[in-house]
């Protein structure tokens, strides 16, 4: 049995990693206090982490896979 690769960081076997992306949405506020979604801007993803201690792993998909593939 193939033997899971570790965290550079806090050495934990990964079967797999965590993107991290955040999501910027405006919103419009009337003057009755209610608030309406104006528009979602395009996600911006920093990477791929351990979802343990949150190292950066690798900074794109093709990266991640390699790395969750290789064997210890």
């Amino acid at each position: 049995m193939q033997e899971a690769p570790k965290c550079p960081n806090c050495k934990r076997p990964l079967t797999y990693l965590k993107r991290v992306c955040t999501e910027s949405t405006e919103y419009e506020l009337s003057v009755d206090g209610c608030y309406e979604k104006a528009e979602t801007k395009k996600e911006d993803c920093s990477g791929f982490v351990c979802p343990y201690c949150g190292y950066l792993i690798a900074d794109d998909e093709t990266k991640a896979i390699e790395f969750l593939r290789q064997s210890k």
